[in-house]
């Protein structure tokens, strides 16, 4: 190791070790999200005002008992609010809120002051994603202390750790506690994307093959400044921190997938192997938190599974620690294939459950279904429809895989012979010339002038 990974490792570890037993400490106390954007209060006197209601925030039925953009906030879950940030608002509002989701409020509208009750779909639990923390956390000690020689190791150790501390950074039962793990959050997301680009650019045989990825995607560190902005309510006007973190997450995906392609065609056999199955363990870690960040946008009480999604991240630390050193365990063409079967099927069932399910589902309990039948009925027909088609394209994959590699090895078996037909022809052709060759090898040791053996250290030669 040189200077900057063990300053890294110095440094990273024990801000994890600490973000990691706080949230520990913290595990009863479930994650919440606010129902409101704030701006701060104009002065000590003021108070901080609502500025936009986001998409998870229950919408009550009656308007009057809603709350709207322009409220201020005179009381947050029971404290006073008088001269309070928007930062310090949000805060209170993590750290008012009760086990149901609901947040006692008062605000003050056209000169009347009016208790209000802020509901979000429930609280969060956080022990899978301080799962996932532990597992990033791991993975990157034991790589770098095992195999401290390895640069791949190195370049990854950042990037592991990065991921460790946004992950295991849910600690917080004060509101000082609270903004202290959000703005570590953050941090970590502002170095996570650009370290792990670094690291990408050179796995996995630790040759950077990517130089025009060099530099510029630091930019992707904005995305922790974008979060803040959008969460705090920063100087970007409503929506566009949350739209311009879209934008550069779709940005950071379309990155990660053009160097992996650049490092995929330019690898070995080996080499690609290991690249399926970092591919393998990103579709498995990534597709339900999509999965249910698409669903929330449509359904927002189902942000509540989000960082319970987060522990299939499990899988990208076991898929880096079997592609590096047990890239044969399993036949990872045919277990890729059946992984992208299974997402594709799973996506349009949720889709299908999120768009065309309410619809159906008071349909058939106006034929005379309950509820829990008529649930229970869209989802054995849907499985009945899916499964086949899924069953179907595993096995055109499964087809395509053999073919190809038949086809390989045809090629293979087909350079090896034209090989040794050159190696023959040429041995044919130059046999009197190596015999030739031989002989005058033999005879250089005769003197040109008489060809009479020469004399090496008292005898012939």
């Amino acid at each position: 190791m040189n200077r900057l990974d063990r300053a890294l490792l110095l440094l990273l570890t024990p801000v994890w070790l600490v973000a990691f037993a706080l949230s520990v400490r913290s595990l009863g106390r479930d994650e919440v999200v606010a129902p409101f954007r704030a701006t701060g209060a104009a002065s000590a006197s003021a108070y901080p005002r609502v500025s936009r209601i986001p998409e998870w925030t229950i919408v009550p039925d009656r308007a009057a008992e809603r709350l709207r953009a322009g409220d201020a906030l005179v009381e947050i879950g029971g404290v006073d609010a008088r001269g309070a940030s928007a930062p310090r608002a949000i805060a209170l509002a993590w750290d008012g809120m009760d086990a149901s989701g609901a947040l006692a409020l008062v605000v003050e509208r056209d000169g009347a002051r009016l208790p209000l009750v802020a509901r979000i779909p429930g609280t969060i639990p956080k022990w899978p994603v301080l799962a996932v923390s532990l597992a990033f956390a791991a993975t990157a000690l034991v790589a770098l202390l095992r195999f401290p020689h390895l640069r791949v190791a190195r370049l990854g150790f950042p990037a592991l750790m990065g991921a460790a501390i946004w992950t295991g950074s849910y600690f917080g039962t004060t509101p000082a506690e609270w903004l202290a793990a959000f703005a570590l959050r953050a941090g970590s997301l502002c170095f996570l994307q650009p370290a792990a680009v670094r690291a990408l650019r050179s796995f996995p045989d630790g040759v950077d093959r990517v130089p025009w990825a060099r530099g510029w995607p630091a930019l992707l560190g904005l995305n922790g400044v974008l979060l803040v902005d959008g969460t705090m309510g920063g100087v970007l006007p409503d929506g566009v921190a949350s739209q311009a973190g879209r934008a550069f997450a779709v940005v950071g995906g379309a990155l990660f997938a053009a160097i992996c392609a650049v490092r995929y065609r330019a690898a070995n056999r080996t080499d690609r192997r290991r690249f399926k199955w970092l591919f393998l363990g990103v579709l498995v870690g990534t597709a339900p938190g999509a999965m249910v960040a698409l669903a929330s946008a449509v359904r927002p009480e189902l942000g509540r599974w989000f960082l319970p999604s987060q522990l299939a991240q499990l899988a990208i630390p076991l898929a880096l620690y079997v592609g590096v050193t047990r890239h044969r365990l399993f036949d990872i063409d045919r277990l890729l294939d059946a992984t992208v079967v299974a997402v594709a099927g799973l996506a349009l069932l949720v889709g299908a459950a999120l768009f065309a399910g309410p619809a159906a589902a008071r349909a058939l309990e106006a034929a005379g279904l309950s509820g829990g039948a008529a649930r229970l009925a869209l989802g054995v027909g849907g499985a009945a429809l899916v499964a086949p088609a899924a069953l179907a394209a595993r096995r055109r994959l499964d087809d395509w895989v053999l073919r190809d590699r038949r086809a390989r090895r045809a090629r293979a078996r087909a350079a090896r012979a034209a090989l040794a037909l050159r190696e023959a022809a040429r041995g044919r052709r130059d046999g009197g010339g190596r015999a030739r060759g031989r002989a005058r090898r033999a005879r250089r040791g005769m003197s040109r002038r008489d060809r009479r053996p020469r004399r090496v250290r008292g005898r012939r030669r």
